[in-house]
């Protein structure tokens, strides 16, 4: 693990509307947690996305790393780290852990965030707008590898969406967890139903904004007793892709 750098911690209990109908929280609000308490770091440094958008500019996310070990009940309290290390003067390494109440590590995430300009969504080197003691890290060869994502190559399940005002987010594009909600909506209700999952990966390719009309294509291997999906996000008519995603999951009657 890389050295802890600017750690901030953020504490909350598990809310009723985060869980899955078996009680298991959310693929979805999982993401919604880890980008949350890296919003309130960001916030910390002063270069929240609040901030940022008052100089036409954004952060987004490139890419994920997930390893869920277990899932929290209701109401259960849980605690949300995040500590950074920029890379190359481009990308930022930010590294999570989330514990529960018992200080046991119940989930692990990795992802590669650039901060780019808004008007043509290209990245800016960070030593433009952020002071120089937020740039000091890890050499290149210390940053973890990410392997490229398999993609589908046949078509098991497929669903066409649109994306609504509701999917944007302050930069004003489709926000990353909604991608995974259109991957996991095309896989079937059985399946979802028998298993859980434990290691996913996302490559964000493009931004989708409100009006896009997307296809949502997913392939099921099983091997043993895990089974993996890979999914594919397209814009229908061109079929630009604008996300792969990769899940490894359990039967769900372990842990």
């Amino acid at each position: 693990m890389l050295e802890k750098r600017s750690t901030h911690i953020s504490k909350t209990r598990i809310g009723y509307s985060t869980l899955d109908s078996l009680g298991e929280l959310k693929i979805v609000s999982i993401l919604n947690l880890l980008q949350d308490t890296a919003s309130e770091h960001a916030s910390d440094m002063g270069v929240s996305g609040f901030d940022l958008a008052r100089e036409n500019l954004a952060w987004v996310i490139v890419r994920y790393q997930i390893e869920i070990k277990t899932s929290p009940a209701w109401r259960d309290e849980i605690a949300i780290e995040t500590w950074r290390t920029p890379i190359n003067n481009l990308y930022e390494l930010r590294q999570f852990r989330i514990t529960d109440h018992n200080a046991l590590e119940i989930v692990t995430a990795r992802a590669f965030w650039v901060m780019i300009k808004k008007a043509n969504s290209r990245p800016v080197r960070l030593s433009r707008y952020m002071p120089d003691r937020y740039l000091e890290g890890e050499s290149p060869e210390d940053i973890p590898s990410f392997k490229t994502l398999r993609e589908p190559d046949r078509v098991d399940f497929e669903l066409p969406f649109k994306v609504r005002m509701h999917d944007l987010d302050l930069n004003g594009h489709v926000n990353n967890a909604i991608y995974l909600e259109w991957a996991v909506e095309t896989v079937p209700r059985e399946f979802l139903l028998a298993n859980r999952p434990e290691h996913l990966e996302v490559t964000f390719q493009k931004e989708s904004f409100y009006g896009d009309k997307i296809v949502s294509i997913t392939q099921i291997e099983t091997i043993g007793n895990r089974s993996r999906t890979y999914h594919k996000i397209m814009e229908m008519q061109t079929k630009t892709e604008r996300a792969r995603i990769n899940i490894l999951w359990r039967p769900a009657n372990r842990q």
